[in-house]
């Protein structure tokens, strides 16, 4: 499971070698070439949020996200301060979001939602994206509190 996810992040992180290169593309597509550039920026927006949807879990899994810089000294104050985050902030806000987010996904996956000003295809990638990150968040702060309660046991 592990060397699984470890092939995740790896392919994660390569994705924001390709929105950099999407985005540095559009000068030299508009400018020398006359055209490509639109398509250049909507491929960059669907890789950037497939990057996203599933960065902020890896950040939040390996504890790299902004704290209140309790860690340390205040180690147990930090894991309930995570603990109440994760169980009166996050869940139920993703629950609320998942409501509306997936019926939208759904519908753009369906349909295969075209981007509204160019009409290029994969639209439906950000959509589903915002679903797919909202589970890997809840998954990756489940994660946490789980490993942060064995820590708190010892």
């Amino acid at each position: 499971m592990t060397k699984a996810i470890n092939v995740l992040v790896i392919t994660v992180k390569s994705l924001s070698v390709a929105v950099a290169l999407m985005l540095l593309l559009q000068w030299p597509l508009r400018v020398w070439i006359g055209h490509g550039s639109v398509e250049a920026n909507d491929i960059g927006q669907w890789i950037f949020a497939l990057y996203v949807a599933f960065a902020i879990g890896f950040t939040t899994q390996k504890n790299r996200h902004f704290t209140l810089g309790l860690v340390g000294q205040f180690k147990k104050k930090q894991l309930l301060i995570d603990f109440l985050f994760i169980s009166l902030g996050l869940i139920p806000w993703s629950f609320v979001i998942l409501i509306f987010a997936i019926p939208k996904a759904l519908d753009s996956i369906l349909i295969q939602e075209l981007f509204p000003e160019t009409f290029n295809p994969y639209y439906w990638i950000i959509r589903t994206s915002i679903v797919i990150m909202i589970i890997n968040l809840n998954l990756s702060a489940i994660w946490v509190f789980i490993k942060n309660n064995r820590i708190l046991k010892r």
